[in-house]
């Protein structure tokens, strides 16, 4: 279990400005219609806010009342299409952070963009070669 202090630099929650701790996710290679179906369904789920950055070809999904965050790539990012996903979750009175992601392009670029949000590897490179 690792600690990650920049959540706060991407989700946007300021009571999430202390260390948490890194549950290991689950990061799969699906097609890209189940990212498509993901991100969707996000997007439409109560509580969702979005915000575009055009900047990094990203698309963010907030959701404070399920303590998620979904960031989707969009055309034009390296990793494209792929998805990241960030939930919080109290257990015995500690917050933890799980990180998931899928992709349905380059395994390796998607390994690169998921290291940025302190996820040590997906393995999903590896399996590639």
């Amino acid at each position: 279990m690792r600690l990650s202090r920049h959540v706060i630099g991407w989700c946007g929650w300021a009571a999430l400005a202390v260390a948490h701790p890194v549950m290991a996710g689950d990061f799969k290679v699906v097609s890209a219609p189940v990212v498509a179906a993901v991100v969707g369904e996000a997007a439409n789920a109560k509580g969702a806010r979005i915000t575009e950055d055009e900047t990094n070809h990203l698309t963010v999904i907030e959701n404070k009342q399920t303590m998620t965050t979904f960031v989707a790539t969009k055309v034009g990012h390296a990793a494209h299409p792929s998805l990241m996903i960030k939930a919080m979750s109290e257990i015995g009175g500690v917050m933890y952070v799980d990180t998931s992601g899928y992709t349905a392009g380059d395994a390796c670029q998607f390994d690169a963009w998921v290291k940025q949000f302190d996820v040590t590897t997906t393995g999903l490179c590896d399996a590639a070669d």
